[in-house]
């Protein structure tokens, strides 16, 4: 991925990965958490971080999620040493990942559109930085009320939307995606909840 929309500073470093750890566990505030996904945010948007054939973004925060290796080599991540062949996602709940998602254009018309959306502002709002919170406000205001409650299929015409993609997200693929995170509820009746409803 070495064609960017614009060349790098000079005091830059390349990485692909950030490597953090704390000798002891820690406990993080909402405000804390929410100044690091600004901080990747402005890091994933710079022009020099973004594809000239595609698009960058932070995809996702949450509990790091263990992928069976089935599911890890439909996602393109290297899978854990033990991890099963197939199954379910497990979620590591001391472990707060972001993670952010590359994909090619789709066609020339979503090139072009991407263009004139780069010209028009050089990067999106950090409170945005968050794609699938941001599709569960979404959702959850389209669903009506203030309580923060919506339904898988609110949200995956969201999260296209948002993302830009064409076609549905199957309800078990909303529900992966969604029970890692710390600030949702999975109800039992296959509806979901914002923890402490919309703002």
């Amino acid at each position: 991925m070495d064609d960017r929309v614009a060349p790098p500073p000079d005091d830059t470093i390349e990485v692909s990965a950030l490597d953090l750890s704390f000798a002891i566990p820690v406990r993080a505030t909402r405000e804390q958490i929410r100044r690091l996904g600004e901080w990747m945010d402005e890091v994933t948007n710079a022009p020099y971080n973004q594809p000239v054939a595609g698009v960058h973004w932070v995809s996702g925060h949450g509990s790091r999620p263990k992928w069976s290796r089935y599911d890890a080599m439909m996602l393109g991540k290297a899978p854990d040493s033990d991890a099963p062949e197939t199954g379910e996602p497990e979620f590591d709940n001391s472990v707060y990942q972001i993670a952010t998602t590359y994909r090619p254009f789709t066609n020339e018309s979503e090139r072009q559109r991407t263009l004139r959306e780069r010209e028009k502002r050089p990067r999106r709002p950090s409170r945005h930085s968050d794609v699938i919170g941001l599709a569960m406000r979404q959702a959850a205001k389209a669903f009506g009320g203030d309580d923060g409650l919506f339904n898988a299929a609110g949200f995956g015409v969201a999260f296209m939307r948002i993302a830009d993609m064409r076609g549905t997200l199957d309800g078990e693929v909303v529900r992966v995606m969604l029970c890692g995170r710390r600030d949702v509820e999975v109800l039992d009746d296959g509806h979901f909840r914002i923890r402490g409803g919309l703002p």
